[in-house]
């Protein structure tokens, strides 16, 4: 099989982010939001270490965990004692045949997929007719979110340069002070446009930084959102069941909860 760049960035050492297994509280919303909606199997999608589908088997959902890179979930599953199912997919060219899976859910993973049209149109594909698909992600054009790193940087909290960075990193915010003053107000009109005019609910791209360790979605390749993300699914033929119901600052949250239903 032939991976792409960003593809191939996960393979040594999955993207542990959320990797915390001692701090389960950090699962507790995306469990709950799974259990809410999800009946049967539910598939998840980029488990990559594993961490996440823990707390979903822990908090009785019947979690099978899927990668392209399977193997690092597997050693995670076996270094706990935890036994659940791990199997390899790609979500470009899901194996599943048409309307055999009972649900899919993934966390923290759309950001990182480089052409998102393809993912959702094999989900639905693969989904049972009444087969929900969870989404639980970051905001990234968040006005809230990039104004938060601004005032981290202008308060110290997150050491930021002002002029240019020199590390090799950038973020999806800006990558100084500068830039990421700029990238508040500019996420300020992407998300009035996207909220004001249906049409302009087009996924944005980025190219992603590979540099490890990734840190604060360095290595998105989309500005994911939940705006254009419930505008593609619903293309796709997706019925939006919920959205944003978890966030009581809804499209304007800094991060993405929605869940959807093939009829």
């Amino acid at each position: 099989m032939a991976y792409t760049e960003l593809e191939s960035f996960y393979r040594d050492d999955a993207y542990c982010g959320f990797g915390d297994l001692e701090n389960s509280t950090r699962y507790k919303e995306y469990c709950d939001y799974v259990q809410k909606f999800c009946t049967g199997k539910v598939y998840e999608i980029g488990s990559g270490a594993g961490h996440a589908a823990i707390s979903l088997k822990k908090s009785g959902v019947n979690v099978i965990a899927t990668d392209i890179f399977p193997n690092n979930a597997k050693e995670t599953f076996k270094n706990v004692g935890i036994d659940i199912l791990v199997e390899e997919l790609n979500i470009n060219k899901i194996h599943f045949e048409e309307n055999s899976i009972d649900n899919f859910c993934m966390y923290q993973v759309m950001e990182h997929i480089e052409t998102p049209h393809l993912a959702l149109n094999e989900i639905f594909r693969a989904l049972k007719p009444g087969g929900k698909l969870i989404i639980v992600g970051p905001n990234l054009i968040s006005p809230l979110m990039s104004l938060k790193s601004m005032l981290m940087g202008l308060t110290g909290k997150w050491p930021m340069p002002i002029l240019r960075r020199t590390d090799g990193y950038s973020f999806p915010f800006g990558d100084t002070l500068v830039e990421t003053i700029f990238v508040t107000f500019k996420n300020l009109y992407r998300t009035f446009i996207r909220k004001m005019f249906s049409s302009a609910r087009k996924f944005l791209f980025r190219k992603p930084c590979l540099k490890k360790p990734a840190i604060s979605d360095s290595d998105a390749a989309l500005f994911l959102n939940p705006l254009d993300l419930a505008s593609e699914m619903k293309k796709v033929g997706f019925d939006i069941i919920d959205f944003q119901s978890p966030r009581k600052t809804g499209f304007l949250s800094g991060s993405t909860w929605i869940a959807g239903v093939k009829n």
